[in-house]
C-alpha cells in the first residue's frame, strides 16, 4: 500500500477529482489530508534545495518566513472551516482520503471540541502546527490533547517551530511514552538523533522533500530504522511532489521491504487501515 502521509486540501488536492487523479497517476492508494488554503487551486514551485545544498538544513528559516506570512494573512483563522472542508472530501472517497484534524491548543475547551468532532467525523489523527498557531509545548492544553489521542489510539502529527521546540518535544515524548507521535518534515532531527527516546512510537515524516537534505534523511533511517519513516508530499507546496517523493524512496539504499514500509506500510499499521477498510467494505455491501 502506498500512502501520501501528509498533504493539504488545496492546489492539486483541492477537489476529490483532483486528488484521485493525482493518486491514480502515481499508483498511490490513499492520502492523509489536513486543511490548506481555502478554495485555492494554486500550486507552489519550490527549488530542490536538498540537491543544491546537500549539507544545509533550511527548515528553521522557512519556519520563520511561514510565521510571518500566516500573521500577515490571518490564514490560521480558517483552520476550523478547513477541517470541515476536509471532512466533506473524506465523505466522497472514504477509502482513499483520511483526515487529520488540525487543532489549535489555544482554543477554549479544546479537548471537548476534539471529542465532539471525532464523534461526527471519525478522523485518523491530530495535527498541531507551531508556525500557524503560536503555542508552547508547555501549554496546559498539550498534555490533555496528547492523552485524548493516546486513549483513542490516534497519532499526533506536529510541526515544530525551532530547535528549542525540538528539545521540548523530546521531553514531551518521554512523558507520554504510550502515545504515538509523527514529527513533520523531520524537524529537529539533529536533536532527536542524539536524544534517548523512551517512547518507541515516534515517527518522522519526510514530506517537503525539497528541504530535507539527503544526509538528514539517512541519519534518521540509520538512527531509527526504516520502520519509523513516513513518505509524504506536503502538497501543494512543490510541483510533482508525489512522483518525486516516491522516486526518492526508491532511490534509497534500502531493501524492497524497507521501501514498502516507508511508502505506506508504516502508516497503514499506525492508522489501523486494514481493519478500517475492511469495515468500510462490509458497510458498502450491506
Amino acid at each position: 500500500m502506498i500512502i501520501d502521509g501528509h498533504a493539504h486540501a488545496c492546489g492539486e488536492y483541492l477537489t476529490v477529482a483532483g486528488i484521485l487523479k493525482k493518486l491514480n497517476e502515481n499508483s498511490t492508494d490513499a492520502v492523509v489530508l489536513c486543511p490548506g488554503e481555502l478554495n485555492k487551486d494554486k500550486g507552489y514551485k519550490l527549488p530542490d534545495l536538498y540537491l543544491k545544498y546537500p549539507n544545509k538544513d533550511f527548515i528553521y528559516v522557512i519556519n520563520r518566513l511561514t510565521k510571518m506570512i500566516i500573521a500577515l494573512t490571518s490564514a490560521a483563522k480558517q483552520i476550523d472551516e478547513g477541517n470541515g472542508y476536509v471532512f466533506s472530501l473524506v465523505r466522497q472517497a472514504p477509502q482513499r482520503i483520511f483526515q487529520f484534524f488540525w487543532v489549535n491548543p489555544n482554543d477554549k475547551n479544546v479537548v471537548d471540541k476534539i471529542e465532539d468532532k471525532y464523534a461526527l467525523w471519525n478522523f485518523k489523527g491530530i495535527k498541531l502546527h507551531q508556525c500557524w498557531h503560536k503555542f508552547s509545548l508547555q501549554n496546559e492544553n498539550i498534555g490533555p490533547i496528547i492523552k485524548w489521542a493516546e486513549n483513542k489510539g490516534l497519532p499526533v502529527f506536529i510541526h515544530l517551530a525551532s530547535r528549542q521546540d525540538a528539545l521540548d518535544m523530546v521531553r514531551l515524548v518521554n512523558r507520554h511514552s504510550d502515545a504515538c507521535f509523527i514529527i513533520a518534515h523531520m524537524i529537529g532531527m539533529e536533536v532527536f538523533s542524539q536524544a534517548e527516546l523512551q517512547n518507541k512510537n515516534v515517527y518522522f515524516d519526510m514530506s517537503g522533500g525539497q528541504l530535507i537534505p539527503q544526509k538528514k534523511l539517512l541519519i534518521a533511517i540509520e538512527k531509527f530504522g526504516a520502520e519509523k519513516i513516513l513518505m509524504g508530499t506536503d502538497t501543494p507546496y512543490g510541483i510533482d511532489n508525489l512522483k518525486n517523493a516516491i522516486a526518492r524512496v526508491h532511490d534509497l539504499p534500502l531493501s524492497e521491504e524497507e521501501k514498502r514500509s516507508i511508502l505506506g506500510g508504516n502508516l497503514q499499521r499506525i492508522l489501523g487501515l486494514n481493519t478500517f477498510l475492511t469495515r468500510l467494505q462490509r458497510e458498502s455491501e450491506q
